[in-house]
């Protein structure tokens, strides 16, 4: 199976996203007509694109279960290999779990939008944590592409 999805995954996935595809325009193709004639405030009832909505998020549900279970795969596969992706995913757990630890209350106006929402303090504590990760990611990006071009520049 491993050997046929690498000559020829990518088409059969091709494959059946154009079959997904077709089969969706011709579902609402056929039910345009009763669509449009129902009244503007009926129409966000109708059930008429759900196939692609549910064929959207199985896809999405399957691609990532899926690369879950590779990377857990090649995980088990080849652990030395692994060693680095392993390290650097602990790397941004302590970064998300140190930023969600250290987020300071909300105050001010950012407590009332919070409170208007129903935010609960362990969720914009789990916010802040990951936009805090996010922004050190982007600043090691950052960092990284200026010191390899520099590295690159007196090679």
């Amino acid at each position: 199976m491993y050997n046929f999805l690498i000559k020829h995954g990518q088409v059969v996935a091709f494959g059946l996203g154009l079959l997904l595809i077709l089969i969706f325009f011709g579902n609402v193709t056929a039910g345009m007509e009763e669509f449009s004639m129902l009244p503007e405030d009926q129409q966000k009832t109708s059930d008429i694109f759900n196939f692609g909505l549910y064929a959207a998020i199985v896809l999405t549900v399957l691609c990532a279960a899926i690369a879950i279970l590779f990377g857990i795969y090649h995980v088990i596969d080849n652990p030395k290999g692994s060693l680095k992706g392993l390290i650097g995913i602990a790397a941004l757990l302590a970064i998300f779990f140190v930023a969600r630890s250290m987020a300071a209350p909300d105050t001010g106006s950012l407590a009332e939008t919070a409170r208007e929402f129903n935010v609960t303090p362990e969720q914009s504590a789990t916010i802040s944590g990951a936009l805090v990760t996010a922004l050190v990611m982007a600043g090691i990006a950052a960092v990284t592409v200026v010191v390899s071009e520099v590295r690159n520049f007196f090679k």
